[in-house]
């Protein structure tokens, strides 16, 4: 008989502390949300084209095996760059909750908190991340676009090459010709 291990019924359960990128006390609320990944402890990596801003993710216990396959279901917090933008918003996002009840292996709370306004100094620091969010953002495109122009051809040499290709097809060709 072949003995397996149970898989938690709440991801939650197998989580063994909360990674935090950013101080969590400059956040009225973040947004929680979970990731398939194949690592239990490595730093989640998001796509930040969308503007989403990783503030802390969930280490896993290393008794836990997962979902098979080594995929593991993980949560993370995050921020969107409208979610403090100045105008105050009566409710706060669906998925957020108070970063400050956010502990390993328990469900996080929306509280009261959520629905406060930040405060001048927090707003300063958290658009001081998202700023800093978006110059990583910029320098990943302009390094990328400098890439894509350094294997670009200039168009007079490949103009050439296209000639000497068609050239070289047309002497091939004519041999076969009879």
């Amino acid at each position: 008989m072949q003995m397996y291990k149970i898989t938690p019924t709440w991801p939650g359960e197998a989580e063994s502390e909360i990674v935090w990128c950013h101080d969590p006390a400059l956040f009225p609320h973040v947004r929680e949300a979970f990731v398939h990944t194949s690592g239990r402890s490595r730093a989640i990596t998001l796509n930040e084209s969308d503007g989403r801003v990783l503030i802390g993710y969930a280490t896993l216990k290393p008794e836990f095996s997962g979902l098979g396959m080594r995929r593991y279901r993980r949560r993370f917090f995050y921020i969107m760059p409208y979610d403090f933008d100045g105008q105050d918003r009566l409710r706060p996002p669906m998925e957020a909750v108070d970063p400050l009840t956010i502990a390993a292996g328990q469900q996080a709370h929306e509280t009261e908190r959520c629905y406060t306004p930040p405060t001048p100094k927090q707003r300063e620091a958290i658009r001081a991340i998202l700023a800093a969010q978006q110059a990583k953002l910029n320098a990943k495109r302009e390094a990328a676009t400098a890439r894509q122009q350094k294997h670009r051809q200039p168009d007079k040499e490949r103009a050439t090459t296209n000639a000497k290709r068609r050239a070289k097809y047309a002497k091939k060709v004519a041999k076969f010709d009879v």
